[in-house]
C-alpha cells in the first residue's frame, strides 16, 4: 500500500514536470516577422505589409493583432492563433499623390494567451521610398512639356489674327504659320501619348514622348513668332498708309476749324483789311488742294496701292498745314484791323456808363439837399469829352475817339467821387441832427412823463450808418431822406405835446389868478360893507 502511494506520487510529479516543461503563449515563446522590410512605391500606390505570428505553446491558444504605429487607424481586430499554429495579419501603407521621401514605419504586434491576459508586444519596421526615380523623371518631363505646349498654343492664338490680316499674299508669314502648325500638332500628339504612357506606368516611354513634345512645342512657338514678324512686315505699308490718311484727315479738320473760326472776323474787317484778305484767299486755295489730294489717297488705299496712298496723303497733309497757317494769319490780321475800332467803342461805352452813374449819384445827393456844384461841373465836362469821342468814332479817327473817351471817363469818375463825398457828408449831418432831435424828445418824455414813438428813427439812423459803411451811397441817400422825414415827424410830435402841456398850464394859472382876485375882492367888499353899517347916524 505504501509502495502504491509512492508510485502515484511519483506519477503526479512526473506529470507536473512534463506539463510545466511545455511553454504557454508568452513573449519569449512568440515567433513573428514583418515583410517586406523595405519597398519603393509609386505615387498613390498602397503597400500590403504582412505581420506573421506563431503560437509556440503546444497546449494553449491565444489572440494577436497588429498596427502601423504612424497610422492610428491601421489597428486590426484580434485574431485567434491556435496552439502551435501561425497566422498572417495584413496591414496597408499608402503612398501620397506627390512629393519625394523615404519613411520608416513601425509595425506593432500584440498577443496574449488564454491563460494569461498579459499582452506581449513586438515591433518590426518597414522602410517605404516614393516615388521611383523613373516615375519622378517622367512626371517632371510631363510638367515641363505641359508648360511648353501651353505656350505654343497661346502663341498660335495671339498670332493668328495678324497672320490672317496679312493674307495669303504674305508668303513668308504663311510658310512659317504652316510650319508652326505642324510642329504644334506633333507636340500635342506626343504630349497625349506621354500622358497615356505615364498612366500605364510606362515611364520611360512617357519621359521620351514628353521631351519630344516639349521640343516640338518650342519649335512651334518660335515659328509662330517668326510668322508674326513676317505678317507685321507685310502689314507695315498698309498701316503706314492708314496712319498717314488718319493724320491728314485730322489736319484737314483742324484747317477747316481755323477757317470757320476766322471767317466772321475777316468778314467784319472788310476788304480794306488787305493783309487779312490775302491770307484768307491763300488758305482757301490750299485747303481745296488738300481735300483733293486726300480723296486721291483714299482711292489708292482702297485699291491696295499703299505706297501711293501714303505719298498723296502726306502731300495733302502739307497743304492742310499751310492752309491752317494762312487762316490763322488772316484771323490775326483781321483782329488787328478791328482792334482799334473795338477799343474806342468799348471806351465810349465805359465812359457813358461812368457818366450815367455819376448822374445817378448827383440825383441821389440832390434828394437830401447835398452840395452837387463841383460834381455837376465834372459831369458836364465828361459829357463834352464823350460827345467829342463819338464824333471822332464816326470819322474813323480811332486815336482821337479813344483819347476823348478816356478823358470823359476820368471826369465822370471825379464827378462820382465828389457826389459820393457830398452824400456821405450830408447823410452824416442828417444822422447827427436826428440824434440831437432824439435827445430833445427823450428829455421831453422824461420831463412830462409821456411816451413818444422813436423806434423808427433809431432804425433809420442805423440803416443810414450801415449803408455809408458798406459804400452803398444810393441806399445811404435813400435812408438819409427817410431818416430826415422821420426825425422831423418825431420832433413835431414832441413840440405838439410840449405846446399842449404849456397851454394847459397857462389856462390853469389864469384861472387861479382870477379865482384869487374874485375871492380877494369879495372879502374886501364884505369888510367895507360891514364897516359902513357900523357907523352912527349923524344928527
Amino acid at each position: 500500500m505504501g509502495n502504491q502511494i509512492h508510485k502515484n506520487a511519483l506519477v503526479y510529479c512526473l506529470a507536473f514536470l512534463l506539463f510545466a516543461s511545455f511553454p504557454v503563449l508568452a513573449v519569449i515563446n512568440l515567433q513573428y516577422s514583418v515583410s517586406p522590410s523595405s519597398k519603393t512605391l509609386y505615387w498613390d500606390e498602397t503597400l500590403t505589409v504582412t505581420a506573421w505570428v506563431k503560437n509556440t505553446n503546444m497546449f494553449t491558444g491565444g489572440y494577436c493583432r497588429a498596427s502601423v504605429v504612424e497610422i492610428p487607424s491601421s489597428v486590426t481586430q484580434w485574431i485567434s492563433v491556435a496552439a502551435g499554429q501561425s497566422q498572417n495579419i495584413y496591414l496597408y501603407i499608402p503612398a501620397p499623390s506627390t512629393g519625394q521621401a523615404t519613411v520608416q514605419y513601425n509595425v506593432k504586434i500584440e498577443c496574449y494567451d488564454n491563460g494569461d491576459p498579459t499582452i506581449a508586444t513586438k515591433y518590426g519596421t518597414v522602410t517605404v521610398t516614393y516615388p521611383p526615380i523613373e516615375q519622378l523623371d517622367a512626371y517632371n518631363s510631363l510638367t515641363s512639356a505641359s508648360a511648353f505646349v501651353q505656350d505654343a498654343n497661346s502663341a498660335k492664338t495671339s498670332v493668328q489674327s495678324t497672320v490672317n490680316e496679312a493674307g495669303s499674299s504674305c508668303t513668308k508669314a504663311q510658310t512659317q504659320w504652316n510650319s508652326a502648325t505642324n510642329y504644334l500638332n506633333t507636340a500635342n500628339s506626343k504630349y497625349s501619348t506621354a500622358n497615356n504612357a505615364y498612366a500605364s506606368k510606362s515611364f520611360s516611354t512617357a519621359q521620351s514622348d514628353a521631351n519630344s513634345a516639349q521640343q516640338s512645342a518650342l519649335s512651334a512657338k518660335n515659328s509662330f513668332n517668326t510668322a508674326l514678324t513676317e505678317a507685321n512686315a507685310c502689314l507695315g505699308q498698309k498701316q503706314e498708309a492708314s496712319a498717314a490718311l488718319t493724320n491728314t484727315k485730322n489736319t484737314i479738320t483742324e484747317a477747316t476749324n481755323s477757317k470757320n473760326s476766322a471767317e466772321s472776323t475777316v468778314s467784319q474787317a472788310g476788304s480794306s483789311c488787305t493783309s487779312a484778305q490775302s491770307s484768307w484767299t491763300s488758305g482757301t486755295t490750299l485747303i481745296a488742294d488738300a481735300e483733293s489730294k486726300y480723296s486721291t489717297a483714299q482711292s489708292n488705299y482702297n485699291s491696295n496701292n499703299y505706297e501711293s496712298a501714303k505719298t498723296n496723303a502726306n502731300a495733302a497733309q502739307q497743304s492742310a498745314v499751310q492752309a491752317k497757317s494762312n487762316f490763322n494769319a488772316a484771323s490775326t490780321s483781321a483782329s488787328s484791323c478791328l482792334q482799334a475800332q473795338k477799343s474806342a467803342t468799348g471806351k465810349i461805352s465805359s465812359a457813358q456808363n461812368a457818366i450815367n452813374l455819376a448822374g445817378s449819384l448827383i440825383e441821389s445827393a440832390k434828394s437830401i439837399d447835398a452840395s452837387v456844384e463841383q460834381s455837376t461841373k465834372y459831369l458836364d465836362s465828361a459829357k463834352e469829352y464823350l460827345e467829342q469821342a463819338k464824333i471822332a468814332e464816326r470819322n474813323k479817327d480811332s486815336a482821337s475817339s479813344s483819347n476823348n473817351a478816356d478823358a470823359a471817363s476820368s471826369k465822370a469818375i471825379l464827378s462820382q467821387s465828389e457826389a459820393k463825398n457830398s452824400i456821405a457828408k450830408r447823410a452824416q449831418e442828417i444822422i447827427d441832427n436826428s440824434k440831437a432831435k432824439l435827445s430833445v424828445v427823450e428829455s421831453t418824455e422824461s420831463k412830462y412823463n409821456v411816451d413818444i414813438p422813436t423806434s423808427s428813427v433809431s432804425e433809420s439812423i442805423q440803416k443810414t450808418t450801415d449803408s455809408l459803411a458798406s459804400g452803398d451811397y444810393f441806399k445811404a441817400a435813400e435812408n438819409a431822406k427817410i431818416l430826415s422825414s422821420q426825425a422831423a415827424e418825431v420832433e413835431a410830435s414832441a413840440n405838439k405835446i410840449t405846446g399842449q402841456i404849456t397851454a394847459s398850464n397857462t389856462t390853469y394859472l389864469a384861472g387861479g389868478i382870477v379865482a384869487v382876485l374874485l375871492i380877494g375882492g369879495g372879502i374886501y367888499w364884505f369888510k367895507f360893507r360891514k364897516k359902513g353899517k357900523s357907523k352912527p347916524k349923524r344928527d
